[in-house]
């Protein structure tokens, strides 16, 4: 079970470290589900299960929007190689995939992070705008309903240091567990480095569909 392939590799971290990356390979559609919140039965009589999100640093890559738009793999490396600049903020004033694509190609073409905020209707036409133009990292809230819940995030430091959001994120995941009405922000991260996945990086390929985790 999924569970079981990444606990082989829990094991592997030395004291101190912080929890195994696991990349979950995905289509568009599986970008959208709650894979951080799926949660194994106990594996023991004693542990009980907890969410891939709360025991890892659970990330997502999207490998079919490549081969989708050429240009994407170069984009991306493109953007790693530049310097990180400013996350771009998505709110009203760029809200519409147009202008969304406007400003990735123009004031923020050198973009390595992408905070997606707004209704969830309009979500996954930005997100398929980010990705189509290779920004290889991007955050947003599944819990949130519109511009007006954005705040929900802050605790994750969106636009904190890029190379420590996993970790943000994976942190902000084990206070929520416990804490669901203080934190009501459901995370999910697209992290998609350029490079092979270092030693102890998991890599999951595409769930069938949510709620089923493949064995």
């Amino acid at each position: 079970m999924i569970w079981e392939a990444a606990d082989s590799i829990l094991c592997e971290a030395s004291p101190g470290d912080f929890a195994p990356r696991v990349d979950v390979v995905v289509g568009r559609e599986g970008l959208h589900w709650s894979i951080d919140e799926w949660a194994p039965d106990s594996l023991n009589e004693f542990v009980p299960g907890v969410p891939l999100g709360v025991k890892f640093r659970l990330t997502l890559r999207c490998p079919e929007m490549s081969n989708r738009v050429s240009t994407r793999d170069a984009e991306q490396q493109r953007r790693w190689a530049s310097s990180p600049g400013v996350p771009l903020i998505v709110d009203q004033g760029c809200g519409s995939p147009r202008q969304l694509a406007v400003r990735l190609q123009s004031s923020h073409r050198d973009t390595l992070q992408v905070v997606l905020h707004g209704p969830r209707t309009q979500r996954a036409p930005l997100l398929d705008v980010c990705l189509a133009l290779g920004v290889p990292v991007v955050l947003w809230d599944r819990a949130a309903d519109g511009y007006e819940d954005a705040s929900w995030l802050d605790a994750v430091k969106p636009t904190g240091p890029v190379r420590d959001l996993p970790q943000r994120v994976w942190r902000f995941r084990g206070e929520a567990d416990q804490y669901p009405d203080r934190y009501r922000a459901r995370p999910s991260l697209v992290w998609e480095d350029t490079v092979p996945s270092p030693a102890g990086v998991l890599q999951l390929l595409d769930p069938v569909e949510e709620g089923h985790i493949p064995t």
